[in-house]
């Protein structure tokens, strides 16, 4: 008597989730300044007087703060502030950890990879994995734009930043 045989089911093979990649083995849990840098784009709001754009960078170890302002979001804009960065810090830049927004991808990701820096993307909605830099964006928010009262200009916004910038890395503790 013949017997059909058991159907074998096969799985698919689940292609590689770009938005998750991992956060390489050895920088996982950062213990030099330089290691590991979160970075993040925000847009201040009210802001009557034209669109803003806030960019904060920070190192996980040492907490420093590099920011700027620019008056747009672009691809040139985000490689000006990735060459702020490096010219700022007093370490080399190993890696960035981004988290995915399309506002700095297309011309950040060119640069970073001429300038030899490796790059991680946390899971979407998971923002314990980029919290250094979500609670930064909070305190600019609260101590800086909402109780700025002066000009709206970019070279006086932009004062403005940095002299809190520098108050918040050197003057405050962490």
């Amino acid at each position: 008597m013949l017997r059909e045989p058991h159907a074998v089911r096969l799985r698919k093979a689940h292609p590689q989730r770009p938005y998750a990649t991992r956060v390489a083995q050895d920088k996982r849990a950062p213990t030099e300044p330089g290691t590991l840098f979160q970075l993040d784009t925000m847009h201040p709001r009210p802001l009557p007087g034209g669109e803003r754009r806030h960019s904060t960078a920070i190192d996980s170890v040492a907490r420093v703060v590099v920011a700027g302002v620019r008056a747009t979001a672009s691809a040139g804009t985000a490689r000006a502030f990735l060459a702020a960065l490096v010219a700022r810090m007093p370490v080399p830049v190993q890696a960035i950890q981004l988290d995915g927004g399309s506002a700095v991808m297309a011309g950040f990701a060119r640069a970073r990879q001429d300038r030899g820096i490796a790059r991680s993307v946390p899971p979407p909605r998971s923002p314990n994995r980029n919290g250094r830099i979500a609670r930064l964006n909070g305190t600019a928010r609260r101590e800086v734009w909402a109780c700025y009262d002066g000009d709206l200009d970019l070279p006086t916004v932009q004062e403005a930043r940095w002299a809190w910038e520098e108050t918040d890395t050197t003057v405050r503790p962490h």
